[in-house]
C-alpha cells in the first residue's frame, strides 16, 4: 500500500507523505518554540496536527475523487489528545488541553472553550461523532506509521516538564456585543487584592473582537501563575 498522502507539490507533482510531513513540521516547532522553552510540547503538536489525514476517505478527497464535501482532519489528533492524556494532577491535564487546543484549531485558530451561551464547547468538540471523521482508522493507521503509542505518550511526558519563563503576559479573550456576557477575574502570581477584571460585554456594535489584556508588562522574568475565574 502507497503511504498516505499529507500534500501534493501542485507545480511539480511530488507528494509528501503524511510521515515525512509530520516529522519535518514538528522538528521545525521545535526549533521555533526552544527560545520559549517550549520545544517538547510544540514537536508534540506538530507530530499529531494531521493524524486525521489518514483514513481512506481523506485521500481520496485529496486525490480529487470526492467533491462533495470537505473532510475535516484536525478534530481526530485533538480528541485523541483529550482522551488519552486529560487526566492526572492539574499540570497534566492542562498540558493535554493545550495539545488538544493547538491541533483542533491549527487551520482555524483556537476555539472558545465556553461559548456566549456559557455552554463547554471544548468539551463538545471532543465528543464529536468518531465514525463520521473515521476515527478509529486514523488513530490506528498513524500509530502504526507515523509514531507509535510509546514515543507519543514519551513526548507528552517531556511536555509536561516545558517551563515556560515571561516578563510580560497577556490574555485573549472574546468580547461580544450580545448582551450580558461573561465576566472573568484574573489572578497573578495569587495576588488575591488586584484582580484583573476581563470583561466580555463589548460596547461597540459593528460586532464581536477578540481583545487581547495585558496583566504584566515588562515585569520580573521568572515563572508565573495566571488564575482565572469565571
Amino acid at each position: 500500500m502507497q503511504p498516505y498522502a499529507a500534500h501534493t507539490d501542485r507545480k511539480s507533482g511530488r507528494v509528501q507523505s503524511l510521515t515525512e510531513h509530520a516529522e519535518n513540521v514538528a522538528s521545525l516547532c521545535a526549533r521555533f518554540a526552544a527560545p520559549l522553552h517550549l520545544a517538547q510540547t510544540a514537536r508534540l503538536i506538530a507530530l499529531m496536527h494531521d493524524m486525521g489525514k489518514g483514513t481512506p476517505l481523506f485521500q481520496a478527497y485529496l486525490a480529487k475523487d470526492e467533491q462533495k464535501k470537505t473532510h475535516p482532519h484536525a478534530p481526530a489528533g485533538a480528541i485523541f489528545a483529550y482522551e488519552r492524556w486529560f487526566s492526572g494532577d492539574e499540570a497534566r491535564r492542562r498540558a493535554a488541553q493545550i495539545v488538544s487546543l493547538c491541533v483542533y484549531g491549527h487551520h482555524t485558530g483556537l476555539m472558545d472553550c465556553v461559548n456566549e451561551n456559557s455552554e463547554p464547547s471544548f468539551v463538545r468538540n471532543m465528543q464529536a461523532d468518531k465514525r463520521e471523521l473515521r476515527y478509529d482508522e486514523a488513530v490506528a493507521s498513524f500509530v502504526e506509521n507515523v509514531a507509535s503509542l510509546p514515543r507519543l505518550d514519551s513526548l507528552f511526558d517531556a511536555a509536561c516538564e516545558d517551563e515556560i519563563e515571561a516578563s510580560c503576559i497577556a490574555i485573549q479573550y472574546r468580547k461580544t456585543i450580545r448582551h450580558p456576557a461573561r465576566r472573568a477575574e484574573m489572578i497573578l502570581d495569587g495576588d488575591e487584592n488586584h484582580p484583573v477584571l476581563l470583561d466580555g460585554n463589548f460596547d461597540e456594535n459593528w460586532g464581536d473582537c477578540l481583545y487581547l489584556e495585558p496583566v504584566l508588562h515588562h515585569g520580573k522574568r521568572g515563572q508565573h501563575t495566571v488564575e482565572i475565574r469565571i
